[in-house]
């Protein structure tokens, strides 16, 4: 789930929960409010390391 909350994000250009839950429903995936809530919070450390880092 993670990898298509990075397609999302690079394609909307913003790490946003209803854009990652979007993405992830229009691939016919359920996901519950925990689980979206750990892939955001990867999608968001990755954010923040690839700013710091780049």
């Amino acid at each position: 789930m993670v990898e298509i909350g990075r397609t999302a994000v690079a394609e909307h250009g913003r790490v946003s929960r209803s854009v990652v839950l979007q993405a992830i429903r229009d691939k016919g995936l359920k996901v519950g409010g925990e689980r979206l809530t750990e892939v955001m919070n990867t999608l968001r450390a990755e954010s923040e390391t690839s700013l710091v880092g780049g």
